[in-house]
């Protein structure tokens, strides 16, 4: 059965028609973030929102905000680089699943201003 989808791209709609398909796409392969970067590993957790904001430091030593979750063996996550299809609300807490995915960077043609790990909203 043909499925169409509208989507509004730069103003204009934009219609998409295809077939439903019985396969669930994998919501990390939706956040292939370094194409080519091989992946050493992954692992999906729950993780506990807090609904805190905090303060991260990257490479250069300038504060920058990120928020807080608490893993359900009590140790303090921070998400500097935010969590993929995940949108931080300030004081909400809640409980999401969480894939993170561990890139390899050690080839001489691997970003050297980002994070190796990326963290994916896993619905459902």
């Amino acid at each position: 059965m043909p499925v169409k989808h509208v989507f509004i791209a730069g103003g204009l709609p934009l219609v998409l028609a295809g077939c439903l398909s019985a396969v669930t796409p994998d919501p990390a392969s939706r956040a292939d973030a370094y194409p080519g970067a091989p992946i050493l590993s992954r692992s999906t957790f729950e993780v506990q929102i807090t609904g805190e904001q905090d303060q991260c430091y990257g490479m250069s030593g300038t504060p920058y905000p990120c928020f807080v979750g608490v893993l359900p063996s009590g140790k303090r996550v921070t998400f500097a680089d935010g969590i993929r299809g995940y949108t931080f609300q300030p004081g909400q807490a809640e409980t999401i699943r969480v894939e993170q995915i561990n890139y390899d960077f050690t080839s001489p043609n691997a970003p050297m201003d980002v994070s190796s790990t990326v963290y994916v909203k896993v619905e459902g």
